[in-house]
């Protein structure tokens, strides 16, 4: 017994320095590992311009100290100096973590994108945040990417182009009758801005957030988004805590949320989603957590809903039942499926409200009779069902489910025990189409907004521009029409302007491209060297006499086309960092961006290239054949809007230029407004910053 006793005590007595030497040795194991990745990293790039440091920006210490490091999360903001310092357009970055190369000089950009394309594919394991319900369009690479090509592709149409400039169009009406409702009811309480009491203030992310989801909602769900604005926003937030979320609605009760609630909370919680420890979402003393996974589990089963909904529609049916395919076997979704009868409830208390009947009760005689569709409002309420169907999520269901019989050439070969179509793209699955629905939804609402805020925060921190802008806005789309009751602001008629107008406003393109030119929504684009490949610089233009540059990238390193540098680059943009709309414009009146032959390496559909800039030297939406598809998605929703706003509004600051915090000077006002912050996209630090509309 007393052996055992002292064994026991020997082995406590020892655990310490056990546990210590483990650690140590631990330790010693980690830190060498890292020392040798940083010094195989200098080795790799010894012959390139490179800088160094040891932790990488997005370590643990990065995220946790980011004050100890010289290069941090802001790393984009300093890189236009380093290449200035550097003298050179490309450089190497080694931390004890990976190599990466940045890049910004258009034409290593164009051997890159187009040139050497095969030898640098998209660094698809960079892609985990937008992985959340499937792979998609932006997270695969190779043949599976042609595949998600093929299929999205058919779904970005000049019909769905035409219904986005039209939802534009209502939703940017809707949220301008909400300020002006606000306008007057802060003009009797004496609050709005200035003297004459027809100023207010608009928190831009919110408003321009708002705007641009329920715009997505429309034309790529075919979903009506009862978007709220300003203190109605803040009003209906508070109504919906007070009544609370619990609420049970759907077929059978299985939805606590509606599908338009579940984007907004899939859209606004992406981060949180992909950071957050999983187990946390579970935990029954985070509420807020448990309603995020609770929007992301109801959003997959909204999704299938419509996949279902959509496939029976196009058969004919009244229903339908959604198989998965999982395994040899199937799994019918009937859990995951709502059915629409008739109107919302909503929409039919609208309707009796419109047409004076009660809330609730059964509908009037009268009230009946006012609710009777004429022949035209029948014609025109099936033109709009027509062009509901013509959104995104519709048309992608639709072209996946052709996709085995239209892309094949009808010739025939081998494949296994069966034959297959030779050239044909397999469908995707259901999986990935919910995948691609994220995206839709996520880079749709999010890059739009975020444009469309800096678009105007620009407009206002320089008048004469804005001015011009204006007076473009005026000459093609004529004076904001005056309301019709002038006890009621809202009662104007909503904005007109037609499709075919958006390319007579050269000068309003040109404030977008001078936004995605300073603020791009992606400041940097991942690429993966897949072997030793050789960029070659030419002799620069303004020096014949120079030689060329050559550089070697070698295999397995990162390489970042550095676009927030690229566009600020004075190689490429006289005064890179001054906001001239004027540069995009031709001088008699046509935007740069006018069709005058296919650029090499473009894909249908884009704009052609600029006069007097190099089209590599412009890349918001990404180049060559990965260069994203719902671009001029995005190019109408941001030109419809701000088109609008301008005819309507003068946007400005507030206060004048000594309207800022106490001993702030103009210029460092402007710097703060414009200070950035990299979250999925780019976006202003200060999420809360205001501007002043002035009804014209």
């Amino acid at each position: 017994m007393a052996t055992e006793v002292s064994f026991l005590l020997t082995v406590i007595a020892l655990l310490p320095r056990v546990l210590a030497t483990s650690a140590v040795t631990f330790l010693c194991l980690w830190v060498g590992k890292h020392c040798f990745i940083f010094l195989q990293g200098f080795y790799m790039v010894r012959h390139l311009p490179h800088i160094y440091q040891y932790c990488d920006i997005f370590s643990s210490v990065g995220l946790l100290f980011p004050f100890l490091l010289k290069y941090r999360s802001n790393f984009y903001e300093i890189a236009p100096e380093l290449f200035e310092s550097l003298q050179t357009p490309l450089f190497a970055f080694i931390s004890s973590k990976n190599v990466t190369i940045h890049i910004n000089d258009a034409h290593l950009i164009r051997e890159v994108c187009i040139g050497k394309r095969r030898s640098f594919p998209k660094a698809v394991h960079m892609y985990d945040t937008v992985r959340v319900f499937g792979e998609n369009i932006v997270t695969t690479e190779g043949e599976v990417w042609r595949r998600h090509r093929f299929v999205a592709r058919a779904a970005f149409s000049e019909a769905n182009n035409r219904l986005v400039f039209e939802t534009v169009q209502a939703c940017a009406g809707e949220m301008m009758d909400a300020w002006e409702r606000q306008r007057e009811g802060g003009k009797e309480k004496g609050q709005n801005e200035g003297g004459n009491n027809e100023g207010f203030r608009v928190t831009l992310m919110e408003d321009m957030t708002q705007l641009t989801l329920a715009v997505i909602s429309q034309a790529s769900f075919g979903l009506q988004l009862e978007a709220a604005y300003g203190k109605e926003r803040e009003e209906k937030e508070k109504a919906e805590n007070e009544e609370g979320r619990g609420v049970k609605g759907g077929k059978d009760g299985r939805y606590t949320m509606s599908f338009t609630k579940c984007m907004q909370m899939v859209s606004h919680h992406t981060l949180a989603k992909v950071l957050v420890p999983r187990l946390l979402f579970s935990m029954p003393f985070l509420p807020r957590l448990q309603e995020i996974a609770r929007a992301y589990r109801e959003f997959d089963c909204h999704l299938l809903d419509s996949i279902d909904r959509e496939r029976s529609r196009q058969a004919g049916m009244e229903g339908g039942t959604l198989m998965k395919e999982e395994g040899d076997g199937e799994v019918a979704l009937d859990g995951c499926r709502r059915r629409w009868g008739g109107l919302s409830r909503m929409q039919s208390f609208r309707r009796r409200k419109d047409a004076g009947g009660r809330k609730g009760g059964p509908m009037k005689k009268e009230d009946h009779m006012a609710c009777v569709r004429s022949p035209e409002q029948k014609e025109q309420e099936r033109q709009h069902t027509q062009r509901r169907q013509q959104n995104l999520f519709s048309l992608l269901v639709q072209a996946n489910d052709k996709a085995d019989d239209t892309a094949g050439s009808g010739e025939v070969e081998e494949e296994g025990e069966g034959k297959k179509k030779r050239g044909t793209v397999d469908r995707l699955k259901l999986q990935e189409l919910l995948g691609n629905a994220f995206i839709f939804l996520l880079a749709g609402h999010e890059t739009s907004a975020h444009t469309l805020i800096w678009a105007l925060l620009l407009l206002a921190l320089h008048p004469d521009e804005q001015a011009v802008a204006h007076e473009e806005v005026i000459r093609v789309l004529g004076s904001p029409a005056l309301p019709s009751d002038s006890s009621d602001p809202s009662s104007s008629p909503l904005p007109s302007m037609t499709y075919d107008q958006l390319s007579l406003l050269p000068y309003c393109q040109g404030v977008m491209n001078e936004a995605l030119r300073l603020f791009p929504p992606v400041t940097m684009i991942p690429k993966v060297c897949s072997a030793d490949t050789t960029l070659t610089l030419p002799p620069s233009s303004s020096s014949p006499s120079s030689s060329s540059s050559s550089f070697r990238i070698p295999k397995g390193v990162n390489v970042f086309l550095n676009l927030y540098a690229l566009h600020r680059n004075p190689k490429h943009y006289a005064e890179p960092n001054a906001f001239k709309p004027r540069r995009w414009v031709k001088p008699e009146g046509k935007a740069e961006g006018e069709a005058k032959g296919k650029a090499e390496g473009k894909e249908g559909g884009e704009e052609e290239q600029f006069v007097g800039i190099d089209y590599f030297a412009f890349a918001p939406f990404s180049l060559g054949e990965r260069s994203c598809l719902g671009r001029k998605f995005g190019q109408i929703t941001v030109m419809a809007s701000l088109a609008l706003l301008l005819q309507r509004y003068e946007v400005g600051v507030g206060g004048g230029r000594e309207g800022g915090k106490e001993g702030e000077r103009w210029e460092e006002r402007k710097a703060r407004m414009l200070k950035t912050k990299n979250m999925l996209t780019l976006c202003p630090k200060d999420m809360g910053v205001q501007l002043v509309f002035t009804r014209r």
